[in-house]
C-alpha cells in the first residue's frame, strides 16, 4: 500500500509540474544560487564605492544581474558619475555597465518625500498585479523618475510594469532596465 501511495505522490507531483509556467522560468533563470552570487557582486561595488572619497555610496544605488551591473543615483561632478562606472567594471564578473545616473538639482518640485512617495505606489502597483511575477523587480525613483530593474516572465509583464510607473502622479520618466526570462535576456528600455 505505501509502494502505491509513493508512486501517486510522485504521478500527482509530475502532474502538477510538467507544464512549464512563467513563474518555473522564472525560477529557473534567477535561483538562490544566482541570486546569492548577484548579491556579493552587489556588495562588492557598493564596498568599492565606499573605499573612494570620490565617490559618495550613498549617491548610487547597485543592482546586479547575471553579469550586468546597474547604477542609479545621482552624482556631483562627471568625475564622480565616470569613476563609479569605473569601478563598476573593475569587478571581477561584471560583463558590462548600465548607468541611469542624473546630476545633482535643487529641484522643488520634486524632493526626497516626493521620490519616496513615487517609489512606494510603484511597487505596490507592480504587487498587486497578479499578472507580473514581481518578486524580483526592484523600483528606484531618481528625480521624480522611475527606474525600474529586475527579471519578470515576459516582455508583456515588462509593458505592465513600465505602464504602471506611468500612472502614479508626479513620475516624469520611465527607464526599464527589466530582463525577460523568456526572451534573450537583453535589457528593454522604454522613455
Amino acid at each position: 500500500m505505501k509502494k502505491y501511495a509513493f508512486y501517486w505522490v510522485l504521478l500527482v507531483v509530475l502532474f502538477l509540474f510538467a507544464g512549464c509556467t512563467v513563474y518555473d522560468t522564472v525560477i529557473r533563470e534567477r535561483n538562490a544560487e544566482v541570486y546569492a552570487r548577484d548579491e556579493v557582486k552587489e556588495a562588492t561595488i557598493r564596498a568599492k564605492f565606499i573605499e573612494d572619497p570620490s565617490v559618495k555610496a550613498m549617491d548610487v544605488s547597485t543592482y546586479f544581474y547575471g553579469g550586468q551591473a546597474y547604477l542609479v543615483g545621482e552624482y556631483d561632478s562627471p568625475y564622480q558619475r565616470d569613476r563609479a562606472v569605473m569601478l563598476t567594471g573593475s569587478v571581477s564578473g561584471v560583463k558590462s555597465v548600465a548607468a541611469y545616473l542624473l546630476p545633482k538639482t535643487k529641484d522643488e518640485r520634486c524632493g526626497p518625500a516626493d521620490n519616496t512617495r513615487i517609489n512606494s505606489e510603484v511597487k505596490a502597483k507592480i504587487l498587486r498585479d497578479s499578472g507580473i511575477w514581481s518578486t524580483s523587480v526592484d523600483v528606484k525613483s531618481v528625480q521624480c523618475n522611475v527606474v525600474l530593474l529586475g527579471v519578470v516572465g515576459s516582455q508583456r509583464e515588462i509593458g505592465r510594469a513600465v505602464d504602471h510607473a506611468f500612472s502614479i502622479p508626479g513620475v516624469r520618466k520611465v527607464k526599464s532596465f527589466l530582463i525577460s526570462a523568456q526572451e534573450e535576456k537583453t535589457p528593454v528600455a522604454k522613455k
